[in-house]
């Protein structure tokens, strides 16, 4: 089995062809792109990260109400499922269906 086989050969081509032409791109330079005020102003203050995030509620709380969401949506899927699950055609009009398709 060659190594390269000879339906990727356009292919391999195209890609050197397109990584070279890639190369001789000309990127700007970033700091040209600075103003002369954004490179003389002052760097904002920084403020501590703990005030701004606030309190999360204990894990053991979080765990509890997540508990509850899921024992909640557990019970509402069951209920769904259970009604699902009955029939949909009662007794008599399924004897009178069958009656017609006999016929």
């Amino acid at each position: 089995m060659p190594l390269l086989a000879p339906n990727h050969l356009p292919v391999l081509i195209a890609a050197a062809l397109l990584s070279g032409v890639a190369g001789c791109t000309q990127v700007p330079e970033l700091n040209d792109t600075v103003t002369d005020d954004l490179s003389s102003s002052k760097y904002p203050a920084l403020v501590p990260l703990a005030p701004t995030l606030g309190t999360r509620p204990a894990p053991q709380d979080e765990a509890e109400r997540l508990e509850s969401s899921l024992n909640g949506r557990r019970d509402r899927l069951k209920s769904r499922a259970s009604g699902l699950q009955a029939g949909i055609i009662d007794e008599k009009t399924r004897k009178r269906m069958r009656e017609g398709v006999a016929r």
